[in-house]
């Protein structure tokens, strides 16, 4: 089957201009791990086990207001490269596809979507832009609360909520930060905050998440600890410490540009003539590019580009995107081509030439 989503209409995190402390923070993630008693966890399940967890949380989300119009999207059904799709939109993780009997459940906006039978039942997923982590919060919390009045959760008074993973006992919750740090890394004081972070208790990974790499600058925060902390108290404490590290990195932005603004402009304007005129361009190289661009953006230095429109792009660039717009699996050299006049027709930018 193909995608039951236009994937030219990208998530609201993606999309929404002038969010809060959007110039560093991209998104708000909260997710929570979720179990139904007498069923195994995934990982020992059997497959009649598995089928039970997906027909009763697809049964359950039928009664949800939050999930009406939902998309209920079974993994078998959809290519390798449709499965990436959704990877790519931060809607699931690798470690789904692993799954025998998988499944993802996401809203029209994909503000909110549920996986199946990940590492737990269960991953209830609420994606905001910029930060908001009370609001992002405060949606997921609502709808687990409607599913837990259908699907009888594995709980136990003296610890919490019982998951696959010790670490998420208790609450279940990783709430987490996407940023953008390039006055950090360019100015080198990004692994002394990073190592700051982690003596807090908090995780720093890549743009996927968990087992990913950061790269062009964009780091994701997220708590280490469930058990015995509250669900305010996690949520409060990642946007304290998100705040402080936005506050470093404009000190940085503006410590960098009165220092050195001709060095800064001119990584700026190389990255905006590349993208301009490049018929090519790799993942890693347009990532970077655009990394460069959106630094642009907040020193007013590119006219009529939005950051919007740049978050967009780091999502639309993508391979997996590339091949299922084209409705075609593409060699290395093909999407390279698709990627640079994609960034160019997204940009308005005309291409150089005849």
């Amino acid at each position: 089957m193909a995608l039951p989503m236009n994937l030219e209409n990208t998530g609201r995190w993606m999309r929404q201009e002038g969010s809060p402390d959007g110039d560093v923070v991209v998104s708000s993630r909260v997710r929570l791990a979720r179990n139904i008693s007498g069923i195994a966890f995934p990982h020992v399940a059997n497959e009649i086990g598995l089928k039970s967890v997906r027909q009763q949380v697809t049964a359950a989300t039928a009664h949800c207001d939050l999930l009406k119009g939902a998309n209920v999207i079974h993994l078998e059904t959809l290519t390798d490269t449709e499965k990436q799709v959704l990877v790519e939109r931060h809607l699931i993780n690798q470690r789904l596809l692993e799954s025998k009997v998988a499944s993802v459940i996401v809203e029209k906006d994909e503000v909110l979507s549920i996986m199946v039978n990940e590492e737990d039942h269960l991953r209830i997923q609420a994606l905001e832009p910029g930060l908001a982590m009370v609001d992002t919060w405060r949606v997921v919390d609502t709808l687990d609360n409607d599913l837990e009045s259908h699907i009888d959760y594995a709980f136990r008074p003296d610890v919490g909520f019982c998951t696959a993973c010790p670490t998420n006992v208790g609450t279940g919750m990783r709430a987490s930060v996407l940023v953008h740090l390039p006055g950090l890394v360019e100015t080198k004081q990004i692994d002394k905050v990073l190592k700051a972070v982690s003596h807090l208790g908090l995780a720093v990974r890549g743009f996927y998440g968990e087992g990913t790499e950061p790269m062009s600058n964009f780091f994701q925060i997220s708590n280490q600890i469930t058990l015995s902390r509250a669900e305010e108290e996690i949520v409060d404490n990642i946007e304290k410490i998100t705040r402080q590290i936005a506050s470093k990195e404009r000190e940085a932005r503006k410590w960098l540009y009165s220092e050195n603004h001709l060095h800064v402009e001119d990584s700026i304007f190389r990255a905006w003539g590349i993208l301009r005129h490049a018929r090519l361009l790799s993942s890693k190289e347009s990532m970077s590019h655009l990394s460069m661009l959106r630094l642009g953006v907040y020193y007013k230095l590119i006219p009529d580009i939005t950051t919007q429109m740049l978050n967009e792009l780091f999502v639309l660039v993508q391979p997996a995107h590339l091949c299922v717009s084209a409705g075609k699996d593409l060699q290395a050299e093909e999407r390279d081509v698709a990627r640079a006049e994609l960034i160019r027709t997204r940009l308005r930018l005309k291409p150089a030439g005849p």
